[in-house]
């Protein structure tokens, strides 16, 4: 950065505020790299017995105040699972909240994410679909890519749909993968029935 700094500096394209602005957010990404690095490959899943009723609850909860309208409907049976249901709600916030940041720069008229579980012989599905006009990425696997955002704007790194799938796919034994669908994305969660 220095070396580039100094090119620039010299021909008078940037300034020193800016690149101690650049300096600062250097060391910001480094410090989440080395955490996610550490975190990667420490993921430590604290299985508990629950059911979907009291996740959803506590979504709800968490959500009340939001201006989205959120459907819920959970075909689960209220059956009971043993999973880490700490880590599955960070990653159903992080979903939920990258659809509002959408909605609102998107500016729908009526906002919604719907959430849907089902369960077969084998495995559970979640599903969380917004009416936002969907993801414009493509490959639309690149949003699970580290330090791919879009929302620079607001501070987003990058990093909580990478973490999100890692941690599904590489500690629950699962599958998270995203899709467009008529009116917005919809992101699935498939897990074995434990």
């Amino acid at each position: 950065l220095d070396v580039i700094a100094d090119s620039y500096q010299t021909q008078g394209i940037i300034d020193e505020e800016f690149l101690e602005i650049a300096r600062e957010e250097l060391k910001r990404l480094n410090e989440t790299v080395d955490k996610m690095l550490v975190y990667g490959r420490n993921i430590n899943l604290e299985p508990k017995s629950g059911n979907f009723e009291n996740f959803l609850n506590n979504i709800k909860k968490s959500l009340s105040h939001e201006t989205v309208n959120f459907i819920i409907e959970d075909k689960t049976k209220n059956q009971t699972y043993n999973m880490d249901w700490d880590k599955l709600r960070h990653i159903f916030i992080n979903i939920i909240t990258n659809a509002k940041h959408v909605l609102m720069s998107e500016k729908i008229e009526k906002p919604k994410i719907d959430i849907t579980l089902h369960v077969d012989k084998t495995n559970l599905y979640l599903y969380i679909k917004d009416n936002a006009k969907g993801i414009k990425v493509t490959p639309i696997e690149k949003i699970f890519e580290p330090y791919f955002t879009t929302k620079e704007d607001s501070g987003g790194t990058g990093i909580g749909l990478y973490m999100s799938k890692l941690i599904i796919e590489k500690s629950m034994g699962g599958i998270l993968k995203a899709e467009n669908k008529k009116d917005g994305a919809m992101f699935t969660i498939r897990l074995k029935k434990v």
